[in-house]
């Protein structure tokens, strides 16, 4: 059955203009689902300027060997940042921002509409893309999905549902800049007081498509880390570990943790072949 369009939340996908066989797959799948939705046009981090990359105002990766940041990662944060301004500045209260390397599978379509998010547990990011593992609050369903609170989550931003409160405080506090936007959000829980809920199984999988900007494998380059630097990672881990405690016993109740589930194997991420629909 087919989505009222007046009960569709707006839909953005994050894209660059040049990136035509990703943009050409994103119709494709849209059209078959029958479900408007918009380009997006993302930064191209090859074409920031020194003055653009210096107001994103990005500090060494702490928690990957403190290595300096690749272009495409400056490009995405900018791009995202960008994006929550416009959801801030608009009267939306929920929009839904995917990457354009998106799968789409057929529980999306439900996650797109107001009556159904309005129905659940108060959130500020809705995350589609299940990519964590480890304890979990069960919460509810839509439909055969599960919406659950991890303890603690994985990276990625390839699709999630904003609210319009917490896109205003992403944008607002996001810089200075210690991770790519995907960890500051998820991983390192840089804003503790957002009240992110997941999914099980994953209502949007990531397409597996090779950065189009940075060389594969370069983030992974070995560093020989000073004593200073060792300290400093180990800070920040320890902050990230305070913050996940603190935001889970805040949003959840101090004794949260042992009403939850343990998920003790994570879905498969990476998914190059479109999932088929159904008929709409």
């Amino acid at each position: 059955m087919a989505v009222p369009y007046e009960d569709l939340i707006p839909v953005k996908v994050v894209s660059l203009a040049q990136a035509t066989d990703r943009r050409l797959r994103m119709c494709q799948q849209f059209e078959a689902i029958g479900i408007p939705f918009s380009f997006f046009e993302g930064t191209d981090g090859r074409n920031m300027s020194a003055q653009e990359i210096a107001e994103l105002d990005p500090r060494p990766i702490h928690n990957d060997n403190s290595r300096a940041w690749l272009i495409g990662e400056l490009g995405n944060l900018s791009s995202f940042r960008r994006v929550m301004r416009s959801i801030a500045d608009n009267d939306e209260p929920y929009v839904c921002v995917l990457e354009d390397d998106a799968v789409l599978t057929p529980h999306f379509p439900e996650f797109l509409r107001r009556s159904v998010l309005e129905k659940l547990p108060r959130f500020d990011v809705l995350r589609l893309e299940s990519n964590w593992m480890g304890w979990y609050l069960p919460l509810t369903k839509v439909g055969a999905v599960e919406i659950a609170a991890p303890y603690r989550l994985g990276p990625l931003a390839c699709g999630q549902v904003f609210s319009r409160t917490a896109a205003r405080w992403i944008y607002e506090k996001m810089l200075p800049s210690y991770q790519p936007f995907d960890c500051m959000l998820y991983f390192d829980r840089r804003f503790p007081g957002l009240r992110i809920l997941d999914v099980l199984p994953a209502v949007i999988i990531h397409g597996a498509a090779a950065s189009q900007i940075d060389p594969a494998g370069q983030r992974c380059a070995p560093v020989n880390l000073s004593p200073v630097q060792k300290l400093r990672l180990k800070l920040f881990r320890a902050g990230c570990n305070l913050r996940i405690k603190t935001s889970f016993a805040w949003h959840w109740g101090v004794g949260a943790k042992r009403r939850c589930l343990k998920r003790t194997e994570r879905e498969p991420v990476e998914c190059r072949t479109p999932v088929a629909h159904p008929a709409q």
